[in-house]
């Protein structure tokens, strides 16, 4: 079988049953299943630099907020922008040896809506969506459990599929010609929504870390994704041909 279509029937068991951050003993398992060659049982910044620059992408390690979470701000060559953190690592300041890492992003929400978001986590590969009406945005994200071992081209295959679903995205709301703009300011009442609550506590959902940590980090990462959103907008390019001809 394709193994495209195997890690995204795995990652959509993840996401459906348990939500991006209730499954890592799923991921566990999968991991143990795809695993081939090239296995990795942790992960690093540099790791992560390699893979991404196959693919045109810039990196840069961000200053160390003394959260147990080490980041990483990366660029397309497009214009798009993405951050990248990591969890559980042997030296955070430096995103060393690693177990987790999360891929996330934002765009604005203006004149997006529920049904939008829904389609999104509906069709995408590998990521979920999730408003955050007080802020005006929408953070996408999906996460990567090195425990277990995963094998250097399923990571390099995730990140790909990620990229493809924010083109997907930018593509599509391009073509119906929604109007999305970032407006700096407080926020009105929104009904855009997506599978979870539309309120600020569906943000951890998509940026706390496990459930037995303390997710000090996750303000930070909502304003990451915040700074994505206002960089970023529909001709952002989030896929070069180097994504694409990987998943084709």
């Amino acid at each position: 079988m394709n193994k495209h279509l195997i890690i995204k029937g795995i990652i959509a068991l993840i996401t459906f049953f348990g939500g991006l951050y209730g499954a890592a003993s799923a991921q566990i398992e999968a991991n143990n299943q795809l695993s081939t060659t090239g296995v990795m049982t942790k992960i690093s910044g540099s790791d992560a630099t390699s893979i991404l620059s196959e693919f045109g992408i810039t990196t840069t390690l961000q200053p160390y907020t003394g959260d147990g979470t080490g980041t990483m701000i990366a660029a397309t060559s497009g214009g798009a922008q993405f951050f990248l953190s990591f969890f559980n690592c042997a030296d955070p300041a430096t995103a060393i040896e690693c177990d987790q890492m999360l891929v996330y992003t934002g765009l604005p929400s203006s004149g997006i809506s529920y049904d939008i978001i829904n389609t999104f986590n509906t069709n995408s590969d590998v990521s979920k969506a999730v408003n955050i009406s007080n802020q005006q945005i929408i953070i996408f994200g999906t996460q990567l459990f090195l425990n277990g071992g995963l094998g250097r081209e399923n990571v390099q295959l995730i990140l790909a599929l990620f990229l493809n679903d924010m083109q997907r995205y930018v593509d599509t709301q391009s073509t119906t010609g929604t109007a999305v703009s970032m407006m700096i300011g407080k926020a009105p009442d929104s009904k855009v929504g997506n599978l979870y609550e539309s309120n600020e506590s569906s943000a951890d959902l998509l940026v706390q870390r496990t459930a037995d940590t303390v997710d000090a980090g996750a303000d930070f990462r909502t304003e990451n994704a915040l700074s994505a959103a206002i960089a970023n907008t529909l001709a952002s390019e989030f896929a070069s041909d180097e994504v694409r001809a990987l998943i084709e």
